[in-house]
Order: structure tokens, then sequence, then C-alpha cells
């Protein structure tokens, strides 16, 4: 089955705020898409990203450690949103990534909302912040930030053939759509682990162990590697009923972050358990 938005109510709102994202055009384009986003959650790049986001991590809670308790789902959203920025546009720059989340936040919440353009709506909001995302795009454009990462490498692509380039409007389009559909779904997820972690403590004392013997076999302030994800067979168990419990999808649009949900969740678990109560 294949979606269509080109007819009804919401077609305006998907065409223009998601016209050229993976989750809304039709199969035969779909199968283009995907194939060219493939790169940021290759197994090389998951790698990287596990060891930055790992950093990232270590350096915040640090932070917290002054014996005041905070939002878990407020600092994981932004965490995570900082993460994917850095992986996916190299941006690192404080000021410019709160400008950027309140532009995402605009149009994200403009996507569950009525497609009027009144002053003040969600809507317009989100109308209103979607260009200001596509100025970073054109800066890269004129050559002022020339970092190798994966908005470098689609804009490399100019003189490919059309199928196997995307233009800038789908470059962006698929940027902010990975960011918006990993950041509060894993932000979420692990609020929730958190808490069934604290009312069954018996999954937590497990847990906890299998993390310190992995940290036991590291050296003191060694970061996080795929291997060490792949060696934690008890944070890693899944729920036995595969059909049951599909919170990536199946099918042409599995999502294509999954792996990267799943590491970015083992990772902030084995923080969180090997190194606090």
């Amino acid at each position: 089955m294949t979606l269509d938005y080109s007819t009804g109510l919401m077609s305006n709102q998907w065409q223009i705020l998601w016209g050229g994202r993976a989750c809304s055009v039709l199969l035969k384009r779909l199968k283009r898409i995907r194939r060219l986003l493939a790169d940021p959650f290759s197994m090389n790049s998951l790698s990287k990203f596990v060891q930055k986001f790992d950093k990232m991590l270590c350096e915040r809670l640090k932070k917290k450690e002054d014996g005041k308790s905070f939002a878990l789902l407020d600092f994981n959203m932004k965490i995570f949103f900082d993460a994917m920025c850095d992986m996916l546009m190299s941006i690192t720059d404080d000021s410019l990534l709160k400008q950027l989340e309140k532009d995402f936040t605009a149009v994200s919440d403009s996507m569950i909302s009525l497609p009027f353009m009144i002053p003040g709506t969600r809507y317009y909001n989100g109308i209103k912040d979607h260009p200001n995302i596509w100025r970073y795009d054109c800066r890269r454009r004129r050559g002022e930030e020339p970092p190798e990462d994966f908005l470098q490498s689609m804009l490399q692509r100019d003189s490919y053939p059309d199928n196997e380039k995307l233009d800038d409007l789908e470059i962006m389009d698929n940027i902010l759509a990975l960011i918006i559909g990993g950041q509060s779904t894993t932000a979420a997820a692990i609020m929730w682990s958190v808490k069934f972690l604290d009312e069954n403590r018996a999954v937590q004392d497990r847990l906890r162990e299998e993390q310190l013997s992995i940290t036991r076999n590291k050296p003191d302030g060694a970061l996080l590697t795929l291997q060490d994800l792949d060696s934690m067979a008890f944070g890693s168990k899944e729920m036995p009923k595969p059909f049951t419990y599909i919170p990536f999808g199946s099918g042409p649009r599995t999502c294509l972050g999954n792996n990267m949900a799943k590491v970015t969740m083992l990772v902030f678990l084995h923080r969180l358990t090997g190194g606090y109560k």
C-alpha cells in the first residue's frame, strides 16, 4: 500500500512542510530517497556516532551531579537534538543549536495542526519558521562551512545523475524529518525505560551488573564502542513477540534510524545504570 497526499484537507500541509521527506512520498520515489539517506545509518557511521554521543552524554551528566533533580525528558530531547545536528550537519555552536531547535519545534508542532494560515497558530508559525532551516543549506552552498558530514556529502552530488542525488528541498526536508522523527520518540522511550527500571529493582540490578562488567574490562575514561553494545545481551533483550511490538514499523517504510535509536538508548542506559544509583 502507498500513501497519496495529493488530495484532501491535509495535502497543502504535507506538500509545503513535508513534501520531500521519506515518510510522505510515493513508493517509487521513496526507494531512491531511502537509498541516498542510508549512509549516516551505516555501521561505519554508527560506530563514530556512538563515541561522539557517549562523550557528549558523559559531559552533560557530569554537569547534573549537583544533587538537584531535573526533567529527564527535557534533558533527553536536548541532547538527542544536539547529537543529531552534530552528526548530520556538524553543528555544535550553542547559539545556532538553540535557534535551530526553536525552528524545528515550530515546524514539528505544525505537523499535527489544522492547515490554516492564521497568525499565531501552530501551522502559521511552522510555515514562517520553515525557511529559516534552509538558510544553513544556503551557507553551505556558498562554501562558508565545508565540514565533511552527511549534509556536505549530499551537496557534493550536484553533478550526479538525477537518480543519484537529492535536490536542496529534499535534503533539508529529510534532515528535518530524521531529527524530528528520532528526537521525541527516543527521548520518550528512555524516559519510560528509567521509570520501569525504578519500579523493577531486580531488572535494574541485573542490568547494572552487566554494564559494570563492561566498564571493568575497559580503561578508565574509555568511551563505548559498537562492540561493547553488541556484548550487552541483557540490555539488548527484546520482547519475544515480534509481531505484537513493532516500534520501528515494517516493510518499505521501516524506520531508517532504528539502529541509531537502539544504540542511543543502550549508551544512555549504560551510563545511567553503570555510573549512578
